[in-house]
């Protein structure tokens, strides 16, 4: 099935996208290979084991590599970064600052297509964090809003707004909170180390030694990811052989290495996925040097899509898929120009 015009440019822009997403979030290593030797963060080891999509980010290592694109991105590069106000009355309130006191977090994500039971009416959202807390002022912050929820042996808080969040302190190191209508549940499953569901921790063994890495079941994104492939039935039903996503982030003191992995069902798949990202590099080129594409973007966004086209590598080996950029200090300051 041919794709039109209109379809080409919207693949070129979101495989751009996608690129660019990678680049600003994960990255990691430069061969092929599971990374089953690398000890699994101790946070990702406590989530609940139902989690379809696990992300895990270790601040405390990037803190180490100043001038480093991903560190300054997350303002731990500079002191006394530029704070909104209420997010400084946060900080005078809790005595916590992210920047500062959060050492590393795990995160799991229950999209709404996750089948749960009872099934969410929400966005589900869980985080396991560590770092320095002033456990006395939180817990005074969440008692002057929301208050204290007693479950059994668990003192659970919960801060109102939108979303609400509950939390609880695990030690005086270790905090767990929650969002969505299941939060309280969730609460209660984090920490039980019942162990990961089994696709998921394969995943996690693809990039467990990253700094920053996240990994996904396809079967439990939503539907809505697949509108972008518009009525193209053969491009929709090659993007559905993906069982699975890994995202990492290896950073320097200069670059980022962004890698985006797919797993197929099949080396087949896998071949067939390759060629059509493929493809869609040079559909891209192609309509990034069109009059009517330019009429629609500014010069420096065509500059930095052309480059992250031009740069961005694909390679497929077995049933694996990947999408690499060494992201530059450049790149990211022409990023910062275009919007």
């Amino acid at each position: 099935m041919s794709l039109s015009r209109k379809q080409t440019v919207t693949f070129a822009v979101a495989l751009a996208g996608v690129v660019a997403v990678a680049a600003a979030m994960y990255l990691y290593e430069a061969q092929w290979g599971h990374l089953a030797s690398n000890p699994l963060p101790d946070l990702v080891a406590q989530l609940p084991p139902d989690a379809p999509v696990i992300a895990y980010l270790d601040l405390a290592s990037l803190r180490m590599l100043e001038g480093s694109p991903l560190a300054t991105l997350l303002g731990l590069a500079t002191e006394g970064p530029n704070q909104d106000r209420e997010y400084q009355e946060f900080v005078r309130d809790t005595g916590f600052d992210y920047e500062r006191d959060l050492d590393r977090a795990a995160l799991a994500f229950w999209p709404p297509k996750a089948k749960l039971a009872p099934a969410p009416q929400g966005k589900e959202i869980l985080a396991i964090a560590s770092g320095r807390f002033n456990q006395a002022k939180i817990q005074a912050y969440a008692l002057r809003s929301d208050g204290v929820v007693a479950s059994g042996q668990h003192s659970i808080y919960r801060v109102p707004g939108d979303p609400a969040v509950s939390f609880e302190f695990l030690s005086a190191t270790r905090i767990v909170l929650a969002s969505g209508p299941n939060a309280e549940a969730h609460l209660m499953a984090a920490n039980s180390l019942g162990g990961l569901d089994a696709s998921i921790q394969a995943l996690i063994n693809h990039v467990s030694g990253a700094p920053l890495f996240a990994v996904a079941r396809a079967d439990a994104l939503p539907e809505s990811i697949y509108a972008a492939l518009g009525q193209s039935s053969q491009v929709t039903a090659m993007v559905k052989n993906i069982q699975g996503f890994t995202f990492a982030v290896r950073p320097d003191a200069y670059n980022l290495d962004a890698v985006l992995d797919a797993e197929c069902d099949s080396p087949a798949s896998a071949l067939e996925i390759s060629t059509l990202l493929g493809g869609f590099r040079i559909f891209g080129s192609l309509a990034l040097s069109s009059p009517k594409t330019k009429g629609r973007i500014t010069s420096e966004q065509a500059a930095l899509l052309s480059n992250l086209l031009a740069q961005v590598q694909i390679r497929q080996q077995e049933s694996w898929v990947r999408v690499s950029l060494t992201v530059t200090p450049a790149m990211l300051s022409g990023a910062a120009s275009s919007r």
